[in-house]
């Protein structure tokens, strides 16, 4: 590739993969330590189902999975040996993510979080269009991805924003 613009942008997914995944783990997902059995659960007709935590855990679903399409179209990227190759990895990553969005739309949250949904659905859409410019851009013959660069760092960071505000609503420590 000309330019390294395939490692420039395979790191870039690689760090929206990261923070997605600490996201995520942020999100209440991940953390095996004090793990309990169903055993150690009190029984399911004394638990009150919280729909804000149930909206949670629904969205903790949707992160993980965007988070591992887009691990997997990463290596696709990291792999690339052309630009057709490269546009065509870029075009997976742009599927995760409008993927993403229509998850995020297919949820129910309580209405007093419906806002931060929102926040989700137009997070995924934003990113979803920068990377398909930048797919765009490549298939004309411009392997420089420092704006997607960019654009990557910046989901990552509003996304981990988003996950804390999640946490918080939900009254997850």
């Amino acid at each position: 590739m000309t330019g390294g613009g395939s490692g420039r942008l395979a790191r870039a997914l690689a760090t929206a993969c990261a923070v997605g995944c600490l996201a995520l783990t942020g999100c209440g997902g991940g953390d095996d330590e004090g793990s309990s059995t169903a055993a150690d659960a009190p029984p399911p007709a004394t638990t009150a189902v919280d729909p804000k935590e149930t909206y949670a855990a629904e969205v903790r679903r949707v992160i993980g999975e965007t988070t591992d399409g887009a691990a997997q179209a990463g290596a696709r990227v990291d792999g690339a040996q052309s630009p057709d190759e490269l546009a065509s990895a870029v075009g997976e990553f742009e599927a995760v993510m409008a993927v993403a969005v229509d998850r995020y739309r297919a949820l129910k949250p309580p209405a007093e979080l419906r806002d931060l949904n929102d926040r989700f659905v137009m997070l995924h859409e934003s990113y979803t269009e920068q990377t398909a410019a930048t797919r765009s851009a490549i298939e004309q013959g411009d392997v420089d991805v420092s704006g997607f660069r960019e654009a990557t760092t910046t989901y990552g960071s509003e996304l981990g924003l988003l996950a804390q505000e999640l946490d918080a609503a939900a009254g997850q420590p």
